[in-house]
């Protein structure tokens, strides 16, 4: 759980077998979560497994560094009420705001399967968000950023949104990888249609990088 202010998260990814229907994620929350009294809420996995839509009954901050398949990329962070002197959440933001989707902020050729596509999803391709500060060392924006063969696409987010996230962010967020799927339009739009296929989900040499670009930088290295 790395102080994640100021800092660049990287990885490999392949999308090649997620059709629509499939929603493969990766992600940041802020576990593990609280029950009110302050006492860690463990009962469901073990974990302590919390997020912004409260699955598994317990609520807390989510970041969405990926919420993807092979037709469409959202990165969306999604911010929570204040929590009580214990730290358990009582409700947050569900559908998140200041949401990246490839939809909306990239060309049509930007991102899909095929060699039309800058980024050719039937084939593996590297993925980067970065976190930053303003002057006032509070989180401001983010850029997501997907590379292939010397190709390049990015989409940034600047908005006061994000100062809510600033202590989420530096007080340390667990990373989680989920493989599901169901009705996602808000995901995908109209760039496809059908059910997942279920296969597996490929996230590979992730690597995290605290303390942006100054030399007290540490490098986080994690296998498949």
């Amino acid at each position: 759980m790395p102080n994640l202010a100021d800092s660049v998260i990287e990885w490999d990814v392949d999308l090649s077998e997620k059709e629509c229907g499939c929603i493969a994620a990766f992600y940041v929350v802020s576990m593990p979560g609280k029950n009110e009294d302050g006492s860690l809420r463990m009962d469901s996995d073990g974990y302590g497994y919390c997020d912004a839509n409260q699955v598994d009954g317990n609520w807390c901050p989510e970041f969405d560094i990926m919420e993807a398949n092979k037709w469409s990329w959202a990165t969306t962070p999604h911010k929570c009420d204040a929590p009580n002197d214990k730290g358990h959440y009582y409700h947050c933001d569900q559908g998140g705001q200041c949401a990246q989707n490839i939809t909306e902020q990239l060309e049509w050729s930007g991102y899909g399967p095929g060699d039309s596509y800058t980024i050719n999803t039937d084939l593996p391709f590297h993925a980067k968000v970065e976190f930053n500060a303003n002057s006032s060392g509070q989180f401001s924006t983010f850029t997501t950023t997907m590379t292939q063969n010397g190709r390049e696409q990015a989409m940034t987010a600047d908005c006061s949104y994000l100062n809510n996230m600033s202590n989420d962010l530096s007080n340390g967020m667990g990373f989680v990888v989920s493989n599901w799927g169901g009705d996602a339009e808000w995901l995908w739009h109209d760039r496809c249609q059908g059910s997942c296929n279920w296969p597996e989900l490929s996230v590979s040499n992730i690597k995290i990088k605290t303390g942006g670009v100054t030399p007290r930088s540490e490098e986080r290295r994690v296998g498949k």
